[in-house]
C-alpha cells in the first residue's frame, strides 16, 4: 500500500510524495502565545514524523513530547482517534484509500497538522 502526504501548517506549504512507508513529517502549527525565538529550531524539533504501512502507522516525536492524541478525518468526515505513545509510537488502524487530514495534540499543548493520501 503506497500513500502520498501533503503537509500543511500555517506558516505555508509543505507538499511530499512517499512511497510506500516511507516517512513524512507532520508540521507544527503556530502557537501565538509563544515566545520569541532568535534562532530556528532543529526540524526534527517541529515536526513529527508518520510513516504507514500494512495498517500500522507509527510516530517520532521530538523528545520534549510524552504522548500525542492523533485525529485523523477522511473526505467524507468520519474520524478515528487515538493515543500515542513516545515508548510505543505505534497505532494498528485501517486507512481506506482517499485524502485524510491528521491533527496531532501533544501532551504539552502543541499541536502539529497535515493531510494525507492513502492509495
Amino acid at each position: 500500500m503506497a500513500f502520498a502526504m501533503v503537509g500543511f501548517s500555517f506558516y505555508g506549504l509543505h507538499a511530499q510524495t512517499v512511497s510506500n512507508g516511507d516517512s513524512q513529517k507532520i508540521l507544527k502549527t503556530q502557537n501565538e502565545q509563544s515566545p520569541v525565538r532568535h534562532k530556528m529550531p532543529s526540524p526534527d524539533y517541529e515536526a513529527i514524523g508518520f510513516t504507514y504501512l500494512n495498517g500500522v502507522a507509527s510516530f517520532t516525536m521530538p523528545q520534549y513530547i510524552t504522548y500525542i492524541k492523533v485525529t485523523i478525518e477522511n473526505e467524507t468526515g468520519d474520524i478515528l482517534s487515538s493515543y500515542v505513545y513516545a515508548a510505543n509510537p505505534f497505532w494498528t488502524v485501517s486507512l481506506a484509500p482517499g485524502e485524510y487530514s491528521i491533527k496531532c495534540e501533544a501532551d504539552e499543548d502543541s499541536e502539529f497538522e497535515g493531510f494525507i493520501y492513502i492509495d
